[in-house]
């Protein structure tokens, strides 16, 4: 967990993975046997009926933040994404996104993260160290 932003837009980003892929912000989700779906216009989610906007807020928050961090740093034309990882939870069959953000579980996430790109491991320590000055252990 990462601390990001101070007084007001504080708040702490879970994960931050730098893959060979590129930059991605994790937010994990435990909704055990919960259906989770987007709502019709598909800008935020609906959990077993319920809105939950706050997830689609925060997600775009931490997003930002990191993608600004990476545009300032040693490799600023890295990519930088966003994936929800939905633990226990009944996602759609088919592909779900959100607020163009991901929903996956647990394999669908590791999957992502495997997948290979153009950041060799050098570059991606160099990455994770300026990212780690930049967002602290909360």
């Amino acid at each position: 967990i990462r601390r990001v932003g101070l007084g007001p837009e504080r708040g702490d980003i879970d994960i931050i993975a730098v893959a060979p892929s590129g930059v991605f912000v994790i937010d994990p989700q435990k909704y055990e046997g919960r259906k989770v779906r987007g709502n019709g216009t598909g800008d935020t989610f609906v959990i077993d009926g319920r809105l939950r906007t706050g997830l689609t807020v925060s997600m775009r928050r931490h997003l930002e933040a990191v993608a600004i961090a990476v545009s300032e740093g040693p490799m600023p034309e890295v990519a930088v994404s966003g994936a929800y990882c939905f633990i226990g939870a009944d996602l759609p069959l088919r592909h779900l996104t959100v607020d163009d953000v991901p929903a996956l579980g647990l394999r669908g996430t590791v999957r992502m993260l495997k997948q290979s790109g153009p950041l060799d491991a050098g570059q991606r320590t160099m990455l994770r160290a300026h990212l780690g000055r930049l967002f602290p252990v909360a």
